[in-house]
């Protein structure tokens, strides 16, 4: 697992107040390995001084309550990892556990329920550790096997060493991979208008309260906060404002009798300040830069009116006009129908719905990450097994790309590796 560090030109910026885009990068990356963490070139000294912050929160371990380590006080009683970099290394992109890491934490599992009313005895994830004195709640065992004529490996997920039974038999697993973080904060600014216009060629909004959901799998948080609130207490247990009671169900006694890590003069284990620095550093991250070969332009040119040619953009929209900037991220925010080949076994209709992830990124994860792999679970090992997933509203497109040469797939690879 990689690990970040503050560099000391950290605090000569905030001494002098100087805010160039190639210092800001070192911010984050100092002397380690490269990464996602390239920051906004807009930020004033002060908000650099919230992002140092919140970049502490967000990669050092919390720990078990009672501390005396006061700001990261609060852990579990039942998580997923000790820290937000634990399942986002390098800013970047997680895997399945043994592509990197035997024990990579960044692939988690939802509990679904085909009678939505119905609570699942382990609540609303699968959170493998627990503080000492606790007991896990389950551990998941992941087996693959081939289809697509060998081409592919299709995961299978089985709930092991469960401490409060098998899941009922309307239940089922929804697997979700730590996507990268990079350009966030420019997605937090795209109009909810936008979002809503792109349902014209296809896909569906997820409207949480009126509001128009962007961030997640299933687009079910709405904003930054949103998204970085859920994660505390799903991921890490770390109850906050938005999110104030721990994942605990009636089942789990010793969950709900643990101690917490909330202070006399807090209500939270993260108080509403310091969620904010890390909304805060989310919000600073840039868009990825582009990764061109300079001998590879033509290549990457033709690659992109292949894109356009077998309709990928109908759901990776390429570009938006902001307050203040154009972006392209090559997503259209929306929830599509990718398919059989995507829902998870034993499911309902809501499992065949996942969201248009953003494609900028693509041609640094290698570098930040060291894998290749993509989908909603990490079962695509690189990009055309990602394409030949694709099936529902998507089955077109694939097949279209089936029809493309030898050397019109390389073209289209070349493309999609430079965003």
């Amino acid at each position: 697992m990689s690990k970040v560090t503050f560099s000391p030109y950290l605090i000569f910026l905030l001494c002098i107040g100087i805010t160039s885009h190639s210092l800001q990068a070192k911010v984050l990356s100092g002397r380690f390995v490269k990464n996602f963490a390239q920051l906004r070139d807009d930020l004033t000294k002060s908000e650099l001084a919230k992002v140092k912050a919140g970049h502490s929160l967000f990669s050092k371990p919390w720990v078990q309550p009672p501390s005396s380590t006061f700001l990261r006080n609060g852990l579990g009683p039942h998580f997923n990892a000790v820290s937000c970099m634990s399942c986002h290394p390098g800013f970047g992109r997680g895997a399945p556990p043994h592509v990197v890491h035997p024990k990579d934490p960044a692939l988690l599992f939802k509990v679904r329920s085909i009678n939505k009313n119905q609570e699942s005895s382990y609540g609303d994830q699968i959170q493998p550790m627990a503080i000492i004195g606790i007991t896990p709640e389950a551990t998941v065992q992941i087996e693959y096997t081939q289809t697509f004529n060998g081409k592919l490996i299709k995961p299978h997920y089985q709930l092991k060493d469960y401490q409060f039974g098998p899941l009922k038999s309307n239940e089922y697993l929804s697997p979700r991979i730590a996507p990268h973080l990079a350009g966030l904060g420019l997605l937090n600014r795209i109009k909810e208008e936008d979002i809503l216009e792109n349902q014209r060629n296809g896909g569906k909004a997820r409207l949480i309260k009126g509001r128009v959901g962007r961030f997640g799998w299933k687009a079910d948080r709405i904003d930054l906060r949103h998204q970085v609130a859920a994660a505390f207490q799903g991921d890490l247990g770390i109850t906050n404002p938005l999110f104030s009671n721990q994942p605990c169900t009636e089942e789990q006694i010793d969950c709900l009798n643990s101690p917490d890590g909330i202070e006399e003069e807090h209500q939270f284990e993260i108080s509403e300040k310091h969620l904010g620095f890390v909304v805060d550093l989310m919000d600073a991250i840039d868009a990825p830069k582009r990764q061109i070969d300079p001998d590879k332009i033509s290549f990457i040119e033709k690659g992109s009116t292949l894109f356009q040619k077998i309709n990928c953009q109908s759901c990776h929209r390429e570009s938006y006009q902001l307050d203040d900037r154009f972006i392209s991220p090559y997503t259209d925010l929306l929830l599509h129908d990718m398919g059989e080949g995507l829902a998870s076994e034993r499911s309902d209709r809501d499992s065949y719905m996942w969201k248009t992830p953003p494609l900028w990124g693509l041609g640094s994860q290698k570098k930040v990450n060291s894998h290749t792999r993509l989908l909603h679970d990490g079962r695509a090992r690189n990009i055309e097994e990602a394409i030949l997933w694709h099936g529902g509203e998507a089955t077109m497109s694939r097949e279209a790309y089936l029809k493309l040469s030898k050397t019109e797939k390389e073209e289209l690879h070349y493309f999609l590796e430079s965003l």
